[in-house]
């Protein structure tokens, strides 16, 4: 006789302690009458005649999360290795472990399913995943986890929303060990509100189609606390690959740093890593088109290169540790700004091989590093940007500037500065000339102002009157 959920709750302590775990762990009825010994609250899988070893239990540890969802109960996975992949997370999904090292879910050999843990179409909501350990077999294909936003027939929206993975380890994957890609319709296919706390991702150490954590798209308000993604068990030289990458939304999986088979410039943003340990690859992140992406107090170390923006827009580098960060040949470096990107931060502490703390290209990107410390020399590279002389200028974010010899006069200096930041100019080669009538402050100063060769001249940005105030004056005549 079939019973009631409201029974099934009731009597779920006293009917499975009656009966003994070991008594269920033979083929239940389908579907399943007994939900746990836990008290009605958390159904254990064991009671799915899920045992556990190296037998494919993929269709029955589906069916666990699928009784779960529809009973309003957590899945409890006890400690022991489970063989399963292709499972599909349902809204308000609650998956359990007893810690990432004891339950721990191992891919089928030979499985063609994409990946271990992901969605269905449409919008999933109030999920947890926590305690658990999700394991590569050796599949050429295969993510570890593939949250992919994508609507099916009837939906209004899809992605994920509001949910929470915790103490969580992920291993040994040929592709992504997660992969967080938002949809591609509108503002409703996002994946957003996310937090992942104490989150290990191991990527395979010996392929640059490896990915530790990729974010494509549409991924929104993501919060990283603890953990590490790293190519861990590498040798002493970075290991081939990129750890992290964030970008648009991309019309395949694609591991590379050179742009990608992007389908839209649809990108995602406001993610903060904090105290989050990023360690062995050739680059360790690669953010691309993204927008407020923050790394405060993290760690960098046993990297080719360890961060490159391009194209983004206000990124931050706050508080981090970055310890033999640029161990590749050539250029290295620790930060790196191109195609625009504007990337700041401050009280960064840069130990053993750095390359250059910071670099950009001549796209007018710029990297604004203030109360750093490093063993010797700071080390940066084409963060002056150099112009030539017009009526106008814009010197973008850069904070010194290098001015070609040119008898035209500067009257407007157009530029990203807030109120208060200031900007050094010097003449480079010759004479440069200032003249009033612009957005400069001249006060007192009689012009046109000739600045020498070598001089210089700081100006304050200011929000009210002139857009600049002279604060001093070097080599003018």
């Amino acid at each position: 006789m079939a019973i009631s959920r409201r029974r099934a709750l009731l009597t779920g302590m006293t009917a499975t302690a009656a009966a003994g775990v070991a008594g269920c762990a033979a083929q239940p009825p389908d579907p399943p009458q007994v939900v746990s010994n836990l008290g009605g609250l958390v159904a254990n899988v064991h009671d799915f005649g899920i045992t556990g070893g190296e037998a494919d239990e993929s269709e029955r540890l589906q069916n666990a999360i699928d009784f779960a969802h529809q009973n309003g109960l957590a899945l409890h996975l006890p400690a022991g290795r489970y063989t399963a992949d292709g499972l599909l997370l349902r809204e308000g999904t609650r998956l359990i472990g007893a810690g990432p090292e004891a339950t721990v879910i191992g891919a089928v050999p030979g499985s063609d399913a994409g990946f271990v843990l992901g969605i269905g179409p449409g919008p999933t909501r109030y999920v947890t995943v926590e305690g658990i350990g999700i394991e590569d077999a050796g599949n050429a294909e295969q993510h570890g986890i593939h949250i992919h936003a994508r609507r099916g027939a009837g939906h209004t929206a899809s992605g994920l929303w509001h949910s929470a993975f915790r103490s969580l380890r992920v291993a040994g994957f040929a592709r992504a060990q997660l992969w967080l890609e938002g949809g591609g319709h509108d503002a409703r296919d996002p994946l957003q509100f996310l937090t992942f706390d104490g989150v290990i991702l191991e990527r395979r150490n010996d392929s640059e189609r490896s990915l530790g954590l990729l974010m494509s798209g549409q991924v929104n308000q993501t919060a990283w606390t603890g953990g590490r993604i790293d190519g861990f068990g590498a040798a002493a030289t970075a290991a081939p690959g990129i750890n992290v990458k964030i970008c648009r939304q991309l019309g395949r999986y694609d591991a590379s740093d050179n742009g990608g088979p992007y389908v839209s410039d649809r990108i995602g943003h406001s993610h903060v890593f904090t105290d989050v340990t990023f360690q062995q690859a050739a680059l360790g992140v690669f953010v691309d088109r993204a927008e407020s992406i923050t790394f405060d107090t993290c760690h960098f170390e046993g990297l080719g290169n360890g961060l490159l923006f391009s194209g983004v827009n206000h990124c931050r580098v706050d508080r981090c540790h970055f310890a033999n960060s640029a161990l590749g040949q050539g250029e290295s470096f620790s930060l790196r700004a191109v195609a625009g990107a504007r990337v700041s931060g401050t009280g960064n502490v840069f130990l053993g091989a750095f390359g250059d703390m910071a670099s950009a290209d001549d796209s007018g990107a710029s990297v604004l590093l203030s109360n750093g410390v490093g063993r010797g020399m700071a080390v940066t590279r084409n963060l002056t940007r150099r112009i030539a002389p017009a009526a106008e200028i814009d010197i973008g974010g850069a904070v010194t500037v290098a001015l070609s010899a040119s008898t035209t006069p500067i009257r407007v200096v157009e530029s990203t500065h807030f109120p208060g930041e200031r900007v050094v100019l010097k003449a480079a080669g010759g004479s440069v000339f200032f003249e009033s009538g612009g957005n400069i402050d001249f006060e007192n100063v009689a012009t046109p102002l000739e600045l020498r060769s070598g001089g210089t001249l700081t100006l304050v940005r200011f929000d009210s009157g002139p857009a600049w105030s002279i604060e001093a004056i070097h080599g003018a005549r």
